[in-house]
């Protein structure tokens, strides 16, 4: 699911009344060094507009991190349609 969509989410599993919203970083060698997210209350977004308004915002700051440890950007349509920067291991 991540690698399709450049992102995980959590919807009310962990947590009732909570969702959240990850993206890999990635080092030089391609592998998963860490993630960044956010959470966001059910009260305040909808999953439609976690997506939409902050999954771009957490992918670039992850696009960043996975930059700085090396790794090459790569940007990628979600299933949704949004275009989203991830990174992948240079081929």
């Amino acid at each position: 699911m991540v690698v399709d969509q450049g992102y995980a989410l959590d919807l009310e599993e962990y947590s009732r009344g909570m969702m959240c919203l990850a993206a890999p970083v990635v080092d030089a060698d391609g592998q998963i060094a860490g993630a960044l997210g956010i959470t966001a209350l059910t009260i305040h977004y909808t999953q439609a507009e976690l997506v939409s308004v902050f999954g771009p915002q957490v992918l670039q700051a992850a696009a960043e991190a996975s930059e700085n440890l090396g790794s090459r950007p790569t940007t990628i349509a979600t299933d949704d349609g949004l275009p989203l920067e991830i990174t992948k291991q240079a081929r």
